[in-house]
């Protein structure tokens, strides 16, 4: 009777414990099953939008995150061409590679007279190469016609200039950008 008792006892705790252990796999592998089965599944697309964006999360094209932008892009709400820092470094790009890939010689001056860039064919026409850039204008050319356009706050055009180191010859214009207090030579 001891061990019936005991038994009995041994079965209303292993019984309960059972059915939980049913349960949990049950409920385990439903919860496995509705993984898949409901799973949202990643976008490329939107990646893909978003490697071209700034991640500045700046909000100017009206989105709170760049993600969100390039979901509403990927999904034919928005343009990417919205994007302000997206189309600004586009655009410094495409300028860039136009100046550096003119038929032209251009060298970029500041107003300390201090070489801030210059073009391939600038330095093939001037004879200098890629370190002048931050020295002094006046270590490679004659300044005097910079110096003239700075004081007179106008541009030079079209100035028949020889080029001692090359000995060659070149219509230069001077060109003031104010704003930047820059300006470019151009040959």
């Amino acid at each position: 009777m001891i061990n019936l008792l005991a038994a009995s006892k041994a079965l209303q705790v292993f019984i309960p414990a059972l059915i939980l252990l049913v349960l949990a796999m049950l409920f385990a592998i439903a919860l496995a099953y509705l993984g898949k089965k409901l799973a949202v599944s990643r976008d490329e697309r939107i990646d893909q939008v978003r490697d071209c964006l700034s991640g500045a999360n700046c909000g100017a094209c009206g989105y709170d995150t760049c993600r969100q932008k390039a979901w509403a892009v990927a999904n034919g709400f928005a343009d990417v061409e919205m994007c302000l820092p997206y189309v600004r470094e586009r655009a410094e790009s495409m300028s860039n590679e136009v100046i550096m890939n003119s038929p032209n010689g251009i060298v970029v001056i500041d107003y300390d007279l201090k070489i801030q860039d210059i073009n391939r064919k600038g330095m093939e026409l001037w004879g200098i190469d890629d370190s002048c850039k931050g020295n002094n204008l006046v270590d490679y050319f004659n300044p005097t016609d910079f110096i003239l356009a700075i004081s007179e706050n106008k541009n030079l055009v079209r100035k028949k200039v020889k080029v001692d180191k090359t000995g060659k010859y070149a219509e230069m214009h001077i060109v003031l950008l104010p704003k930047h207090k820059v300006m470019f030579a151009k040959t």
